[in-house]
C-alpha cells in the first residue's frame, strides 16, 4: 500500500572551504513510500531522553533512515494492515450458488 508521509530533514550549506554547514534544520518534506519497502520502525527519543510521540524513525530500502511527523503506533498500523489484492473467490462462488439456487426453486 502506498502512503503520503511528512518527514523532517536538515539542509546543508557548503562554505567556500567545501565543509558542510547546517543551514536549516527540520524543514518539512513529503515522501510517497510504499509500506512493503519499510524494513523497521523506531520510536524517536529526543534531547531530554523521552519518547517524542508525535515522530518515529523508519528505515526504508531504497531510502535508508528518514524521521517521520507520524507517531509510532499509527505507523505500525500501516504496516500491519492486511491488504487485499484482487476478489475473494469464496464470496463470489457463493453468491452464484445463491443465485442459481434461488432461480431453480421458481
Amino acid at each position: 500500500m502506498l502512503i503520503d508521509l511528512q518527514t523532517k530533514v536538515d539542509i546543508f550549506k557548503q562554505d567556500k572551504k567545501g565543509k558542510n554547514t547546517l543551514f536549516k534544520k527540520n524543514v518539512i518534506q513529503r515522501v510517497f513510500i510504499d509500506t512493503l519497502d519499510i524494513e523497521s520502525i523506531k520510536e524517536n527519543i529526543n534531547a531530554k531522553g523521552n519518547i517524542d510521540k508525535s515522530t518515529c524513525i523508519l528505515y526504508v530500502k531504497n531510502i535508508g533512515e528518514i524521521l517521520i511527523n507520524h507517531s509510532f503506533d499509527y505507523i505500525k498500523g500501516l504496516k500491519l494492515k492486511n491488504n487485499q489484492i484482487g476478489f475473494k473467490l469464496n464470496q463470489i462462488s457463493n453468491e452464484r450458488k445463491r443465485k442459481k439456487s434461488k432461480s431453480k426453486n421458481i
